[in-house]
């Protein structure tokens, strides 16, 4: 099912993770746009045979059957600000055990991207 796992994590030709973290670095405030382009950037695994585009979703054929997605609020998901949130407010905390617990600060100068959801589950 090698073909399966390249169809989700390949950078090049872009997979679905790939995919999805364009669709949210180059539209950051809208989600619905942000969910369009994803499935603009989404039809170039059309050419995949374990893929197939349906609108605002999308069929993935994994070896144990036929898995749907439903592009809408997938962007926003992936950006992953709940955790970011935490960590702010973590920060704020005058508890020094929860900031001994979760040591990371949000960079909000940073210009790197913050890594996504898709980028965690790959590790």
């Amino acid at each position: 099912s090698r073909i399966v796992c390249d169809l989700i994590e390949e950078r090049r030709p872009p997979g679905v993770f790939a995919a999805m973290n364009d669709a949210c670095a180059t539209a950051h405030a809208d989600s619905s746009a942000a969910d369009n382009s994803l499935v603009q950037r989404l039809a170039g695994c059309a050419s995949n045979v374990h893929f197939q585009l349906r609108g605002q979703q999308f069929l993935v054929r994994h070896y144990a059957g036929d898995v749907s997605y439903d592009v809408k609020g997938m962007t926003d998901k992936n950006k992953d600000q709940l955790v970011r949130d935490i960590l702010d407010l973590i920060e704020s905390s005058g508890q020094s055990y929860l900031k001994e617990l979760f040591p990371d600060k949000v960079d909000r100068e940073s210009k790197k991207r913050p890594p996504t959801a898709s980028d965690k589950i790959k590790v």
